[in-house]
């Protein structure tokens, strides 16, 4: 027998297909200008292979800003340009902690001067500069060749020197008195000043009478047993044909005067 069935669900298809082994015929109708209405049928219709409907007009849900989601809309003003120039590296090392003041002080107007490694001496105090003033008769001596003669005067006050026993600090004034001529018999008065400083003025009047009696006594001895004349003879030969002339210097050492003077 022939059956015919018509399919209005189909719209852009059409075809007809004829079984050899069976009286079976499918065709389809195209859509009419105005939409067809079916009459409700007693049993339910089974889904249609047609297509999916179409998508909704709403939009989708805006981009939340937690992390693994997309960020939120761009700005409308743009980002600021990077600096030309790097910034610097950290540091190693940690910086110091800040102290709780000021380390330098505070610039003077003027330069101020750099400390010294020692402190600078105190203040002398006042001396005594004492002058004991005497001589010494030498024969075989020309005066005017001794007084030209630096080194016949520095053994000579170093002679001096030894012979008071370092009361005093230098000899001073060194001069021979006499004339050109080494006569025989004649001696020649060498005239000598002995300095010494002592610190304070409190004593000074004391101190002067005492240096006075010492250093005559210790040049007397001196002169008695030869110890002068030895020491002064040692330190230049210039004077080893030169003898004391005892008398006349104990007489000198006997009229030898002291001045002090406070500084």
């Amino acid at each position: 027998s022939g059956v015919t069935c018509a399919c209005t669900h189909l719209t852009d298809f059409a075809a007809s297909m004829t079984a050899p082994d069976a009286d079976v015929v499918v065709s389809v109708r195209y859509p009419t200008p105005s939409p067809t209405t079916l009459s409700p049928t007693s049993s339910p219709t089974t889904s249609s292979p047609g297509p999916s409907p179409r998508p909704t007009p709403r939009s989708s849900p805006a981009p939340t800003p937690l992390p693994g989601h997309p960020t939120a809309a761009p700005v409308f003003a743009p980002t600021p340009r990077p600096t030309p120039t790097p910034t610097p590296r950290p540091t190693r090392a940690p910086s110091p902690e800040p102290t709780p003041r000021p380390t330098t002080a505070v610039p003077s107007p003027s330069p101020t001067h750099r400390p010294t490694r020692v402190p600078s001496p105190a203040p002398s105090q006042a001396q005594t500069l004492i002058h004991v003033a005497s001589s010494v008769t030498l024969e075989g001596v020309v005066a005017t060749e001794f007084n030209a003669d630096e080194g016949m005067k520095a053994a000579f006050a170093q002679s001096v020197l030894d012979s008071a026993n370092g009361l005093f600090d230098e000899i001073i004034d060194i001069e021979a008195a006499g004339g050109r001529r080494r006569l025989s018999g004649a001696g020649v008065a060498i005239s000598y000043t002995g300095v010494r400083r002592i610190d304070g003025t409190e004593t000074a009047e004391a101190d002067s009478a005492d240096l006075l009696q010492q250093s005559t006594e210790a040049l007397k001895t001196a002169v008695d047993d030869g110890s002068f004349l030895s020491t002064l003879q040692a330190a230049d030969s210039a004077f080893a044909a030169v003898t004391v002339d005892e008398t006349a210097t104990y007489a000198a050492i006997a009229a030898t005067t002291v001045v002090f003077v406070v500084t």
